[in-house]
C-alpha cells in the first residue's frame, strides 16, 4: 500500500490524486495524509474503495469531529491515527537547506526550476502547495497561518482516552501508526484498534528509534492473530516486501519509493513503482520456491539467526 505523506505537491504537483487513482486502479490501499497537498474530498473519491485517511490527532475536539465526518463523506473507510508524533520533530537536514512553509523563493530555486520545466509547469497549473484540508480552521488560510496552526494543533495531543474516543466516532476500522513496543501493540488492541502499524516515521522523528524492522518480531509475537499487524520502513523493492512478510507483517507499506516515481516520472511514476514491486516479489517468490505469500513465513529454523 501507499503510507501517508504530507506536503506531496512539493514532491510532483497534483501528487495526491495521481497518487489516488494509481491505488484505485491497482487495487493499492491509499492512506491520505492530514497534511495533503489535496482537499480530502478531492482525494477520496478518486481512490474510491482504496482510500484511508491518515489522522494527526488534532487538540480540539471539535476539528477531530468534522475531519473524520469529512473523510467519511469523502468515502473513506479505514482511519489509520498516527501515534508517534508526541512533538515535533528537530529535523537538522531541513534547517540546513533552510526548508519552510510557505517555501522562500531564492535564485538558487529559480534556477533549479528552470532545469525542470515539466515540475515548474505543473506547479504553475496547481499553485504553490498548501494544505487544503485544513484551510477552513484557520481564520486566515494563509501559507503562514496554516503551516502555523499543523504546528501548534495537530499532534502531541494521543492519549489511550483520545484513541478510544476516536474508535467510538469512526464506524469503520482504526489502524494504529507508529508502534515499536510490543506493550504499546497490545494496549492498542485493548483500546479497540483493529490493526497497527509497526513504524518509525521513516526515521525523521528521533534518530535514535529502534529500527522498524527490528520492532516487527515481537510486536507479532505478541499480537499477531488477534489483529492484522501491518509494517512499513524502508520498503523500497519486492524483496523488502519478502522480508516484512517473512518476519510476521500481514501487509506492508511504502511511502518514499512512491515519491522516488513520482519525482522521477511524474504522475504515472506510482503506477510504475506499484508494478515494479509486483514482479520483484513474484521473482523473489519464485527464486524462494513460494507460490503463495503464507509460505514466506514457513522458514527454516537453520536459517534463523543464533
Amino acid at each position: 500500500g501507499i503510507a501517508p505523506v504530507g506536503l506531496t505537491g512539493l514532491i510532483w504537483p497534483g501528487a495526491d490524486i495521481a497518487l489516488a487513482e494509481t491505488a484505485a486502479r491497482c487495487n493499492l490501499p491509499y492512506v491520505a495524509s492530514t497534511v495533503n497537498t489535496a482537499d480530502v474530498s478531492d482525494v477520496g473519491p478518486r481512490a474510491g474503495d482504496m482510500g484511508w485517511f491518515q489522522l494527526y490527532p488534532p487538540r480540539d475536539v471539535a476539528v477531530r469531529e468534522d475531519l473524520l465526518d469529512r473523510a467519511q463523506q469523502a468515502g473513506f473507510h479505514v482511519l489509520v491515527v498516527t501515534a508517534d508524533v508526541p512533538a515535533r520533530a528537530r529535523r537538522e537536514r531541513q534547517t540546513r537547506e533552510r526548508v519552510s512553509m510557505p517555501p522562500r523563493i531564492t535564485p538558487r530555486h529559480v534556477s533549479q526550476a528552470a532545469l525542470r520545466p515539466a515540475w515548474t509547469l505543473g506547479l504553475l497549473r496547481n499553485g504553490l502547495p498548501r494544505f487544503h484540508t485544513l484551510e477552513r480552521y484557520v481564520d486566515r488560510a494563509t501559507l503562514r497561518e496554516l503551516a502555523g496552526f499543523v504546528g501548534a494543533s495537530l499532534g502531541g495531543t494521543l492519549s489511550w482516552d483520545y484513541l478510544a474516543e476516536t474508535c467510538e466516532l469512526w464506524p469503520g476500522p482504526v489502524v494504529v501508526k507508529g508502534i515499536l513496543h510490543p506493550d504499546d501493540a497490545e494496549r492498542c488492541v485493548d483500546t479497540g484498534a483493529n490493526a497497527v502499524v509497526v513504524s518509525n516515521h521513516g526515521g525523521r522523528q528521533l534518530d535514535a528509534a529502534p529500527a522498524a524492522i527490528e520492532a516487527l518480531g515481537p510486536i507479532v509475537d505478541r499480537i499477531g492473530g488477534r489483529v492484522p499487524v501491518l509494517f512499513d520502513g524502508g520498503i523500497r523493492s519486492g524483496l523488502d516486501i519478502a522480508r516484512a512478510l517473512a518476519l510476521g507483517a500481514d501487509f506492508t507499506l511504502s511511502a518514499r519509493a512512491f515519491m522516488y516515481g513520482l519525482c522521477a516520472l511524474g504522475s504515472g511514476g506510482a503506477g510504475f513503482v506499484a508494478s515494479m514491486f509486483e514482479q520483484q516479489l513474484t521473482t523473489v517468490m519464485h527464486q524462494l520456491g513460494c507460490q503463495r505469500l503464507e509460505e514466506l513465513r514457513d522458514r527454516d529454523p537453520g536459517f534463523a539467526p543464533a
